[in-house]
């Protein structure tokens, strides 16, 4: 069993600023500054071309900045030193993933099992296309009881049931930098402040997207296990990510899974 409260280890602190800095706010960043950059060159002051209209702007943009937005993503996973960090799975551990996945409906989809040592991070993910693959950190693998790698395991086969992340079409919000570069072309510092608060609008939808599918994905993990057996094997391992019991995040998944408030209260003080 994981040691309640246990603080986060520093290398796992580290892991994690590192990693979502690459998989999301330098992605962000990039993709509003080429959209801004596209949207002046291609606007009614532009330097260097003739005004295009909007619809050609929106037309590639749509495909683009889509399209961009994905590979920015993958490219920051890939340097984020997750892959790099894969390490041959044993034989304990192969053995430990198909007991905890033993049963599960759709446990199949979820991919080739990826083991990677990052030290004492708790990890697990899965993503990828066109083959999904499930990322697991040697720490998680090999610390966690049979209960919570179960449920991490039926968590990320409900991502792969409801069809993985799908299509960005948050990014389309790239696209509103062509009306706003022309609106504001005549203030180049009213732009640059567009911008800032439109990279901030966009990590705010984009962390609630991310948080309505994994309380999906919590949902079908449930059904499929039962929802108290989920309930506290992923309380568990969100210990282990030193969430704290009174921080949101775990008292709304767990009401997600349509536990009662006294039910929850025992699974957080359990």
């Amino acid at each position: 069993m994981l040691a309640a409260g246990r603080a986060m280890s520093p290398d796992a602190r580290r892991f994690y600023r590192r990693y979502y800095l690459l998989t999301r706010f330098l992605p962000a960043y990039v993709l509003a500054l080429l959209s801004y950059i596209v949207a002046w060159l291609l606007g009614p002051r532009s330097p260097l071309f003739g005004p295009l209209s909007g619809s050609a702007f929106i037309g590639a943009g749509a495909f683009v900045f889509v399209g961009l937005s994905q590979l920015l993503a993958w490219l920051g996973f890939q340097i984020s030193g997750v892959p790099a960090a894969r390490v041959p799975p044993t034989e304990l551990d192969a053995a430990k993933v198909r007991d905890a996945s033993a049963g599960l409906p759709g446990a199949a989809v979820v991919g080739p099992v990826e083991v990677v040592e990052l030290g004492l991070v708790p990890y697990a993910a899965s993503g990828g296309t066109p083959v999904r693959q499930l990322w697991l950190s040697t720490h998680t693998l090999r610390t966690a009881p049979p209960q919570v790698l179960r449920a991490l395991l039926a968590h990320e086969a409900g991502h792969s049931a409801a069809g993985g992340l799908g299509c960005a079409w948050q990014d389309l919000m790239w696209l509103l930098a062509y009306p706003v570069v022309y609106v504001l072309s005549a203030v180049p510092l009213l732009i640059l402040v567009a911008l800032a608060l439109q990279v901030s609008l966009w990590l705010r939808l984009d962390y609630a997207l991310r948080l309505r599918r994994e309380a999906s994905a919590d949902r079908w993990a449930g059904a499929v296990i039962g929802r108290r057996i989920y309930a506290e094997g992923i309380e568990r391992y969100l210990r282990d990510l030193d969430v704290s019991a009174g921080a949101p995040l775990r008292r709304t998944r767990l009401a997600g899974l349509g536990l009662t408030p006294g039910e929850i209260d025992e699974i957080l003080d359990g």
